[in-house]
């Protein structure tokens, strides 16, 4: 039930929200991968492979039907979103050994504002990630540790700090095995199941002659040159865009986080807790929300960065109303779930249907229109603008288009000459149009922008530039498209 209510809600959401910069690189590098590119070969990304590949292949099995190639990939992330609530549901169920604390943690993760937002308006990379943790957690508590390291690798590989929750859950799991040698067998079934997806990417590339590069993408660009904030360090911004992107939702959120937390504090207190089956399976999603928040600390970019946390925090609501369950008499607590679950598609519908847009229509007429003034001959590029290559269908000359977060350090040391190089590299290739993220207007890009390019407008969090020899009246064209778009 908690899945078909889940699909209903982001139905209802519908599938043309905005795309933004994030979702672009998504996009983009899925269609990349659907033209046969590699991941990381089609766009430079510090996210695991899997998050170019999961929507490459939805667009590609989307072209067989011809569906257009962002509605496949968000109508696929919609069903992982789906999938997303039901594997929660059983992480409940698997937790507290009762379906209806199941269907009252999926509930509340359908009521979580963000999370409607990108189930139908992706594809984004968190998406998969909270599926395959909570799958995780789930065959962690089973002790099914083949396929706990399998899915903990996946979501490595998709989103790379989801390793630090799943495999704190799992040592602790593992940890609570009585038996000695079924610890030590666990620990290698976890260990080997673990290695092998990360073995076939590295065998992959490796064939390819890109190791290197895989490296790079997956590991080295976070470990030196990465630059980001923890939550804790700047409360006022960490405030501003969870209240932005969750709205209402945001207590709910952070309530049942809450409680998500505390709920292993006491069964660690309460010896006959802990000794119980119920005990013991919180303490192992506990160390879970333990490691989630610790990654948080560490880094918080942006409201989707509180996905990690959302498999375990959607137990919290389960976690406090268990008390009251093992009061009720059986049909008490069968409408006492009704209730929660009729409350949690009431606020979710209201999310739904109150932040539902339509913006990408005007996005995809603005990014066409451009494509057919300056002909099918102009070469486009793209710096750290996807959007508009995604909507025209364009391909960037290179993979080098993201530069925030310590990317632009990465480029400076690895592109020949750094990055008055790949300014020459520009202006050598005198791409017909630059789309370019506005941030980038007014640094070490300004060279090429002020010298060689006129500037033809702004709307869609893009500024457009034309190459300053070609046709005068294409700019004043573009302007009167680009004037369209609303404030």
């Amino acid at each position: 039930m908690t899945a078909g209510v889940a699909a209903v809600v982001y139905l209802l959401h519908g599938f043309d929200a905005g795309l933004s910069r994030d979702l672009g690189v998504y996009a983009y590098a899925g269609q990349r991968f659907a033209d046969g590119v590699p991941p990381y070969d089609g766009v430079l990304n510090r996210s695991g492979p899997l998050s170019h590949l999961l929507p490459g292949v939805a667009i590609w099995a989307g072209r067989r039907f011809g569906v257009d190639d962002l509605l496949a990939a968000r109508v696929f992330f919609l069903l992982l979103a789906v999938a997303s609530v039901y594997a929660v549901h059983a992480l409940g169920r698997e937790v507290l050994g009762s379906r209806w604390a199941g269907a009252v943690a999926g509930f509340t993760l359908i009521t979580y504002g963000g999370y409607i937002a990108l189930a139908s308006g992706g594809p984004r990379e968190k998406t998969p990630m909270v599926l395959l943790l909570a799958l995780a957690l789930v065959t962690t508590l089973q002790r099914r540790w083949w396929w706990a390291g399998l899915w903990i690798s996946l979501g490595t590989l998709t989103w790379q700090p989801v390793f630090f929750p799943a495999i704190a859950a799992a040592l602790v799991g593992l940890l609570l095995v009585e038996e000695r040698g079924r610890r030590l067998r666990g620990l290698v079934a976890l260990a080997v199941s673990g290695l092998l997806p990360l073995a076939a990417f590295l065998a992959w590339y490796a064939a390819r002659g890109e190791l290197q590069y895989f490296l790079d993408c997956f590991v080295l660009i976070h470990v030196e040159y990465t630059q980001q904030f923890g939550a804790l360090q700047n409360l006022s911004f960490t405030w501003e865009v969870l209240a932005g992107g969750y709205h209402h939702t945001v207590w709910i959120l952070l309530g049942s986080l809450a409680a998500a937390a505390v709920a292993p504090l006491v069964v660690a207190a309460w010896p006959r807790l802990r000794r119980s089956r119920e005990g013991r399976a919180v303490l192992v999603t506990g160390a879970a929300t333990v490691g989630s928040l610790a990654w948080s600390y560490r880094a918080f970019n942006g409201w989707p960065d509180a996905f990690v946390v959302m498999p375990t925090a959607a137990l919290g609501t389960a976690f406090l109303l268990w008390p009251l369950w093992r009061l009720l008499p059986r049909p008490a607590v069968g409408v006492a779930t009704a209730v929660v679950a009729g409350l949690a598609y009431a606020v979710a519908t209201h999310y739904a249907l109150t932040t539902r847009s339509e913006e990408l229509l005007g996005q995809r007429a603005r990014a066409e229109a451009v494509a057919a003034i300056v002909g099918p001959d102009a070469t486009f590029l793209s710096l750290q603008a996807p959007q508009g290559l995604v909507l025209s269908g364009k391909v960037n000359p290179i993979r080098e288009q993201m530069f925030d977060n310590g990317l632009v350090d990465y480029v400076a040391a690895t592109w020949p000459g750094g990055l008055t190089g790949f300014n020459d590299w520009i202006v050598e290739q005198r791409p017909t149009v630059l789309v370019v993220q506005p941030r980038l207007v007014g640094t070490w890009l300004d060279p090429v922008l002020t010298e060689d390019y006129r500037r033809c407008g702004r709307a869609d969090h893009v500024v457009w530039l034309l190459l300053r020899d070609a046709d005068p009246t294409w700019c004043e064209q573009v302007s009167a498209v680009l004037a369209t778009a609303p404030e």
